[in-house]
């Protein structure tokens, strides 16, 4: 288990007697990827119940609207700049409970891809930008704190600088409207900025996100909000599905490599798997295999007709086979 387990073994002989115990004491240390607990596909909603920066009860809805936002960080100190990151833009509301009208709206911007982190955000009047981001390594210890300073600017105009702190507290499960999680992180996010520090904990649902948060909020209120519903998207790609790749491109005419018939009958390991090429006339094709994506061995050569050229390759016993075209 996660933390100092102790490890204790003896020995017995043929007739009974045991030896001396001998015991070791060994940490485990439980890693965690963040973006597992967090995750921001395109579309995905989530829609929480709870009480807004007033006090007044209130839901709250998320929406990931952007997955590639460029982020503009204006200075007062130098000429504006700006730089692209691997955002997420994340629209969210404050609703009146019973209309579910949005009356305050604003915008945060959060990396994603391997790596979970926050960049700033835009509101009605104000606008935050963390110079670099708040950007967390891809795996946490159990039980670790991260902590990240960096420059912020507010509507443009540097600010002094600010410390995000996350720390990892626990593993739980938690029940909220939405349902019952199981595996669920704890986290204790402080936000330090030269007006003061605030702090709050959130429990992250794996493959879910966010489903329950309380703290104060920023005018002093205490601030609570659980999951209601959620939609997260997920990818419909199948390797069962009929499959057309495209590998290249000449003149505007592409190149597709694609299994013959229905990829569901595909041949069992050591026999044969039949593709068809379509590709630029007259090219030197060059079908080649791979068990692992970093070693490729040459099956079979042809040369495009105008009817494409269909390539044979054996499948072999090994758990995973790949297979790329390389035209010459």
């Amino acid at each position: 288990t996660p933390g100092t387990n102790v490890l204790q073994a003896h020995a017995t002989d043929a007739t009974g007697n045991l030896s001396l115990t001998a015991s070791n004491r060994v940490i485990y240390v439980e890693m965690i990827t963040l973006t597992d607990y967090y995750p921001l596909p395109l579309n995905a909603e989530w829609l929480y119940e709870g009480w807004d920066w007033d006090g007044n009860p209130a839901k709250q809805r998320c929406r990931v609207e952007s997955t590639n936002a460029s982020v503009v960080l204006y200075t007062g100190r130098t000429a504006p700049r700006s730089y692209t990151t691997n955002s997420v833009r994340k629209y969210a509301a404050y609703l009146n409970p019973d209309t579910l009208a949005p009356y305050d709206e604003w915008l945060d911007y959060f990396a994603s891809g391997a790596s979970f982190g926050f960049f700033g955000n835009d509101d009605d009047d104000e606008q935050m930008r963390a110079d670099r981001g708040y950007l967390c390594p891809i795996q946490v210890a159990m039980g670790a704190t991260v902590a990240l300073t960096r420059d912020v600017y507010l509507n443009g105009v540097y600010a002094g600088v600010a410390t995000l702190s996350l720390q990892f507290i626990e593993k739980t499960s938690v029940t909220v409207p939405a349902g019952t999680f199981p595996d669920v992180l704890r986290v204790r996010i402080s936000f330090k900025t030269p007006d003061g520090t605030q702090v709050h904990d959130d429990w992250w649902a794996r493959s879910v996100g966010c489903v329950k948060a309380q703290g104060i909020s920023g005018d002093g209120v205490p601030e609570r909000w659980e999951l209601i519903e959620y939609s997260m998207p997920t990818s419909t790609a199948s390797a069962l599905l009929p499959l057309q790749v495209p590998e290249h491109r000449e003149a505007d005419r592409p190149c597709f490599l694609q299994f013959e018939g229905n990829p569901a009958g595909l041949p069992v390991a050591g026999g044969r798997v039949e593709l068809r090429l379509s590709a630029p006339v007259g090219h030197t094709v060059v079908l080649e295999s791979s068990e692992d994506l970093l070693h490729w061995t040459p099956v079979q050569t042809n040369i495009v007709t105008a009817n494409g050229v269909s390539l044979s390759a054996p499948m072999n016993t090994h758990p995973a086979q790949f297979f790329r075209t390389r035209l010459q």
